[in-house]
């Protein structure tokens, strides 16, 4: 700053100020001191059985930050966790950075595994800023799992949530810096015009990317959101249930998201390069830990035989011919192209209704039109093509919809069969079809046969709903609330494809209606995955609709359908991923291919076959083609048993719960002073309580999602996670409703705001001095000094922390003559149960405090010993962080160089000058990222040499 003077950077590193960071001006804040053990006062304390000492030592080991792979704390959360649900958390702790790709199949709880992952990343103090990215039908479905059952509040930011931010804060500020968690639309935030230059301005400490698969194709706006996420937060997570569509260079998008350095060419890497960047398991392989989680499903196929009408348009199919309506897909590995009729396109249209077969034949009779009007001298074909769609019009508007076969077979024998006759206690049911002019027949007909209405005005107070895509967020919300809560109107849901995705409608429904079969196993399974998922309580039941003609080639056609249902079944008891079966691992590319087999006329069993040995022949001839990652996608990962990846955190008490009651019980008389009295009512038979929260601790749920916040100002809160549990399936009794019942644990508001508060019960520069007799007799010295030492790297964050007894012999001879663990300190404390406080004297004090510097030198030669240990048994960590690094900038710098070699010929026109001023900017970006990743590996693994050293509370002898 000039004239002697310095701005002084700075990152939190104890305990009320870990990792806030703030800026000091030595012109302004002349006497900046290093906080010193020796500046520590030694406090005595007379409370009764040292109560005060013995919530203020628990509030700190509260806040010690893990900083091993172990989970600490994401599995007490209110769930029932099998072990592979905990796999997801241990993998990404145990990496350089916490950022992985939970890839397991559908149903088999990603949210969970996300929650999981988030409570290890707060235990850590490295999320406090987290923003969850998803579709819009699982804002709010997402929010209230993390809320009920991990303790983590998420501002949901749809078109109500956003207003509401732009009436409380000023215009051109920053709405992403109003809350520190939020969730939002991934499709909100690809209007990069409203919102791009504000989360450039924003770092996160977590990001979340749910259903990760849609930002895949490079230059879409879903993708660009998420590029540019991924490079503002350290940790990342990205959940998908089909993370890949078959192309390594897609997969290789979501790697380089989560390790940047990991794949240098995406079109060919190995599985080295992306070890430890995702977890993938599939519902066959963990059934065996989830005993009773999955149910066996009724799945039945329902056949509907074709009217005359109807096969008259089956017969005149058969006969149709179009010149140029047909059309050349690209499925092979080896790029070979596959027909697929139009006649086949005209066929999956009927199969789903006759009004979408009417709404295909006019969209082509309309592009015919203008095609002939615009070249009349080369319209042949065209008008051929014109006149066989007119007399297939024609055939197809005499089909009496009321007669419709396949109509009358769900109106009178499927819909009856499960239980739906339009009356108010019918069970719940969702009915899927890919054409939206279908669901639009279908809403018709359930109004006039059923009753069931729509409420346009009110999407969720009609007894029916349609999600096709179109509808606003908050319609879809109050939707799906509805259907999925007891008391919700809405018990007919129909649906198009954009509801085959993440949303859970398993809670009061176990129907579902595949009006028409979508020609893709990957879609079948998302949407039976609806209602057939972890924590289905009922049998799933199933119905595939199809109708029967009596035509020869229309038999053969649909025999291909059944197949692909059968092939469907056998690949989930099998396989476990349904798309490993065609090995296309896209929903389109898939329906392509049944649409060609169809085309062809060709058996299915034998195209799968001639599909699968394409496969094999090109893994065969490349070793580094897609056929290894496909291979390798297509099986489980292995879990961990859950004792091998948990910890027990030090306490000094049995329970949360017994901590907060006593923090309460303390706090009471200095809250009713103050004129708060909290009404603690106390429920020990079922672990519950009841207080009314003081104003400070409303304060910190005024920035929560109000369904999270104190009723009346009350808190009802619960130790007992089933207890908790059984009120989340209760409060799916009445829609939209969060439970009252929350539940207490560490991560808890109310439980944080208690130990915050206990924690102020000595000063910052204060540690309290207990009187343990029995101390000498046991260890043959004359006082303990409790310390903590913290080595941060040098991003601020903790590597190393350890608390440690200094067994300290006072009087001439001063010395720490022994390091003791912090467990045998605890113990020797005997502060878990009730222990006597005879008092202390002043002299005893003096003695004390003459060590202080002793336990200073101590605890920092002890943390250089265990830093250097630590910077031992990282070296080789560090050694292949820096070669994988280089390696990946090596590879993409001699791909520059070849390109650049092969413009030398090309001699200087524009063209290739623009080329190799591109590549340049390349080289210079391949060297920055490099040197990135450099500084970050160093700032990350290396710590600082001096020890953060807080002298916490010391136990004298006498």
């Amino acid at each position: 700053m000039g004239d002697g003077h310095y701005a002084i950077h700075c990152i939190g590193v104890s305990d009320l100020v870990r990792q806030h960071e703030a800026i000091f001006l030595t012109q302004v804040d002349r006497d900046i001191q290093p906080v010193r053990v020796e500046d520590t006062k030694l406090v005595q304390d007379t409370s009764p059985h040292y109560r005060r000492s013995r919530l203020y030592l628990e509030s700190l080991l509260r806040q010690m930050a893990p900083t091993d792979a172990l989970l600490w704390r994401g599995h007490r959360a209110a769930m029932q966790p099998s072990p592979y649900q905990l796999d997801p958390a241990s993998l990404a702790l145990s990496s350089l950075r916490p950022r992985i790709l939970i890839a397991d199949a559908v149903g088999l709880g990603k949210t969970l595994e996300a929650g999981v992952l988030l409570s290890e990343l707060i235990a850590r103090g490295r999320a406090e800023r987290i923003l969850v990215v998803a579709m819009k039908s699982v804002l709010a479905q997402f929010q209230k799992e993390l809320w009920t059952r991990f303790s983590i509040p998420l501002m949901r930011l749809d078109s109500e949530g956003l207003e509401r931010i732009r009436q409380h804060i000023p215009a051109g500020k920053n709405p992403f810096h109003h809350y520190r968690r939020a969730i939002i639309s991934i499709d909100t935030l690809k209007n990069e015009r409203e919102y791009r230059h504000w989360l450039e301005e924003c770092q996160w400490d977590a990001v979340v990317v749910d259903e990760c698969h849609n930002a895949i194709n490079p230059g879409t706006g879903r993708n660009r959101v998420a590029e540019l996420l991924a490079s503002r937060t350290e940790a990342l997570i990205l959940t998908s249930a089909t993370p890949h569509n078959g192309k390594p260079e897609s997969f290789a998008t979501l790697m380089n998201m989560l390790e940047p350095t990991a794949v240098a060419n995406p079109s060919s890497y190995g599985p080295e390069d992306i070890k430890g960047l995702y977890v993938r398991r599939f519902r066959k392989d963990v059934e065996k830990q989830v005993q009773g989680a999955f149910k066996q499903r009724d799945a039945q196929l329902a056949w509907a035989d074709a009217s005359p009408e109807e096969e008259s348009v089956f017969d005149a199919l058969e006969e149709a011919r179009f010149h140029t309506l047909d059309r050349h897909v690209r499925l092979s590995r080896k790029g070979r192209a596959r027909d697929v009729l139009f006649r086949t396109t005209l066929l999956k249209a009927l199969l789903s209704s006759p009004l979408a077969f009417l709404e295909t034949v006019e969209q082509r009779r309309k592009n015919l039109r203008e095609r002939i009007a615009s070249k009349p001298e080369a319209a042949s074909d065209w008008r051929k093509d014109l006149e066989t769609l007119d007399q297939l019009h024609a055939l197809a508007s005499a089909i009496d919809l009321p007669r419709f076969s396949k109509l009358r077979l769900f109106l009178e024998h499927t819909l009856p069969a499960l239980g739906v006759r339009g009356k108010p206690g019918d069970p719940r049911v969702v009915i899927f079809s890919e054409r939206l002019v279908t669901l639009e027949l279908l809403e018709t007909v359930l109004s006039n046969r059923l009753g069931v209405q729509r409420n346009l005005d009110a999407p969720g107070d009609g007894t029916l709903a349609v999600l096709s895509g179109s509808e606003k967020d908050t319609d879809v919300r109050a939707i799906l609330e509805s259907f999925g809560s007891k008391d919700g109107k809405v018990r007919v849901l129909l649906a198009s494809d954009m509801a085959s995705e993440g949303i859970n409608l398993h809670y009061f429904c176990s129907r579902l209606v595949h009006f028409d079969v979508p020609w893709s196993l990957i879609r079948l399974e998302q949407r039976n995955g609806r209602i057939d998922r972890y924590g289905q309580s009922e049998t799933p039941h199933m119905r595939f609709l199809l109708t029967r003609s009596q035509n020869g080639r229309t038999k053969a056609d649909l025999q291909v359908v059944q197949k692909l249902l059968k092939k469907e079944e056998e690949a989930r008891n099998n396989l476990g991923d349904e798309g490993a079966l065609l090995g296309l691992f896209d929903a389109e590319r898939e329906e392509d291919f049944v649409a060609s087999t169809i085309s062809s006329g060709k058996d299915l069993d034998e195209e799968v076959q001639a599909l699968q040995a394409e496969r094999a022949g090109a893994e065969a001839e490349d070793a580094l083609s897609a056929n290894w990652l496909l291979d390798l996608l297509a099986h489980s990962t292995e879990t961990t048993s859950t004792e091998r990846l948990t910890a027990e955190p030090p306490s000094l008490y049995p329970s949360d719960a017994a901590f907060f009651r006593e923090a309460l019980e303390h706090l009471e008389p200095e809250l009713k002073d103050s004129g708060q009295p909290i009404q603690l009512t106390w429920h020990p038979q079922r672990d519950e309580v009841t207080f009314r929260a003081p104003d400070d601790l409303q304060r910190r749920f005024s920035s929560m999602p109000p369904q999270a916040r104190p009723r009346e100002g009350r808190l009802h809160l619960s130790a007992d996670p089933k207890a908790v549990e059984r009120a989340i399936t209760e409060s799916r009794d009445r829609q939209g409703s969060w439970p009252e019942l929350q539940y207490l644990w560490s991560q808890h508001p109310a439980v944080e705001w208690a130990a915050d508060r206990v924690s102020l019960s000595f000063g910052r520069l204060e540690a309290p001095v207990l009187v343990i007799p029995s101390l000498q007799e046991r260890l043959e010295v004359d006082a303990v000094a409790l310390v903590e030492g913290t080595l941060t790297n040098r991003r601020a964050q903790p590597a190393v922390t350890r608390w440690m007894g200094l067994g300290t012999k006072l009087g001439k001879q001063l010395e720490v003559a022994r390091i003791i663990g912090l467990e045998e300190v605890l113990e020797l404390a005997g502060l878990r149960g009730k222990v006597a406080n005879p008092g202390l004297s002043a002299q005893l004090l003096t003695s004390l405090e003459a060590a202080r510097p002793l336990w200073r030198e101590t605890t920092e030669a002890e943390m250089r010993r265990l830093r250097s240990e630590r910077m031992a048994s990282i070296k080789g960590e560090v050694r292949q962080a820096e070669e994988r690094s280089s390696k990946w900038a090596q590879s993409r710098l001699d791909a520059i160089e070849e390109a650049r070699q092969r413009l030398g010929a090309q001699g200087t026109s524009g063209l290739a000058r623009r080329r190799r001023e591109r590549l340049d900017r390349e080289e210079a970006q391949v060297l920055e990222r490099k040197k990135e990743r450099h500084t970050w590996i160093q700032q990350t693994l290396s710590t600082d040499e001096r020890a953060h050293v807080k002298l916490i509370a010391v136990l004298v002898a006498r």
